[in-house]
């Protein structure tokens, strides 16, 4: 299964490189950003699309830095 990983560049990159890792130890395929060369600020509903997500999942991962 395919899971599109979303998170806060600026706080979240380490946790979700982990998770990633975790996943594929797991048996999936994690999608993340800077693994799939998606440039900051790029239109990501193209890139996401362009993933082919058929089976696919969302992983947000949420910060207390993203709540205003």
């Amino acid at each position: 299964m395919r899971i599109f990983i979303s998170y806060r560049r600026k706080d979240a990159l380490k946790f979700a490189r982990s998770f990633a890792s975790w996943l594929r130890d797991q048996g999936c395929d994690p999608w993340l950003d800077v693994e799939n060369g998606i440039a900051p600020f790029s239109p990501l509903a193209v890139s996401v699309r362009e993933g082919s997500f058929r089976k696919s999942a969302l992983s947000a991962q949420l910060t207390t830095r993203m709540m205003p």
